[in-house]
């Protein structure tokens, strides 16, 4: 249902009755609630009301003689939010990186020691803000990625602002998505490339498996780096 009134009308291609004639011949709104109010039109014009909208089109619609013609728009979809959590540990790292930014004048071993809690309330309700910006999360490090992206495009939109406070403003966007984009490198996940078997082996010189017990996010490769983990000297496979 909508959650605002819609309006339409009734147009009637036949007159299966012989009491209304063709065209617009009623009135009507839809209510977000389901229920309609409809208003004839003509020399005898009366008004009903139904608790469902379905039941005006049931008795009305004589089987398509009578087509409903909207005056408004369809609403759109809400928006839903990501219901996914956020982890706690990238919200503060992202407050804890605006308040520093904020101190940024201030002695470091003393700053955080004199933090008001406007100060701390402020940073959370802005990596809210940003944390709000991201689609659900796939890993951390496209999480981190998006929201650098996202402080990156503040830095554009304030960019060229004048007053101190703008170019105060920018800067720290601008120190926000650098601090985002380190941490998404920490986050970001090594590949496993593992070494190719030699011929007339089927295992891997790194790990001594077959290619097809290894993970599917893993590659192998001739001339990549290998970066397995079980990867073994030259020495250890003679």
């Amino acid at each position: 249902m909508p959650d605002q009134p819609r309006r339409f009308y009734f147009q009637r291609h036949e007159d299966v009755t012989g009491a209304s004639g063709t065209g617009q011949v009623a009135d009507g709104v839809l209510w977000p609630d389901g229920s309609a109010d409809v208003r004839w039109r003509g020399p005898r014009p009366s008004a009903v009301h139904w608790d469902r909208f379905e039941d005006a089109v049931a008795i009305h619609g004589h089987g398509g003689a009578t087509q409903i013609v909207w005056l408004d728009p369809e609403p759109a979809a809400p928006l839903v939010a990501s219901t996914a959590p956020v982890p706690a540990e990238l919200r503060d790292r992202i407050a804890e990186a605006l308040m520093r930014w904020s101190e940024r004048n201030s002695s470091p071993q003393y700053a955080s020691m004199r933090r008001p809690e406007t100060v701390r309330a402020n940073a959370y309700s802005r990596a809210d803000a940003v944390l709000s910006e991201l689609p659900a999360p796939d890993d951390r490090a496209a999480i981190l990625r998006e929201a650098a992206n996202v402080a990156g495009e503040c830095a554009e939109e304030m960019r060229g602002g004048g007053g101190e406070m703008a170019q105060d403003r920018e800067a720290g966007a601008v120190y926000v998505s650098e601090a985002l984009f380190r941490l998404a490198a920490e986050a970001q996940p090594t590949e496993v490339v593992h070494g190719c078997p030699p011929d007339g082996s089927g295992l891997t010189p790194c790990c001594g498996r077959t290619p097809f017990e290894l993970p599917l996010t893993d590659r192998i490769s001739s001339e990549a780096p290998t970066t397995c983990p079980g990867r073994t000297t030259a020495g250890e496979l003679e």
